[in-house]
């Protein structure tokens, strides 16, 4: 579809950096012209896909900063539950751009590194 396409047609240095977040809305407008003309202006949504989002926004770089912090979010108490509902969450809206997404992701990130793990027995 369209986010596809505007990650097919980046520049190099744009998939290691991203576009930033209203670069990143050019690209996806872009997108929609080149594939889809067509279509409604008030249809032009956002990929709905907070890892695609991510890559978008913030290139290779930034995809694997929110990686690893998952990742380190994995090795505290309670961290997988959280981690496995933040990232299907990912997979079907982009999370991190309402503030219930930012909260819950807050949430899943510091929460379980703040629970000692005795008070888990």
């Amino acid at each position: 579809g369209a986010a596809w396409d505007a990650i097919g047609k980046l520049p190099a240095t744009a998939h290691l950096f991203g576009l930033g977040s209203g670069g990143s809305q050019s690209a996806m407008q872009a997108a929609y012209e080149r594939g889809f003309p067509d279509w409604p202006e008030h249809m032009r949504h956002r990929p709905h896909n907070q890892w695609f989002s991510v890559w978008l926004q913030l290139g290779w770089l930034g995809l694997v900063l929110v990686v690893a912090s998952c990742w380190a979010a994995l090795h505290c108490p309670w961290g997988l539950p959280g981690v496995v509902i933040l990232w299907v969450s990912f997979l079907f809206e982009d999370t991190l751009e309402t503030q219930a997404g930012v909260t819950l992701a807050v949430w899943v990130l510091t929460l379980s590194a703040l629970i000692p793990s005795d008070r888990l027995s």
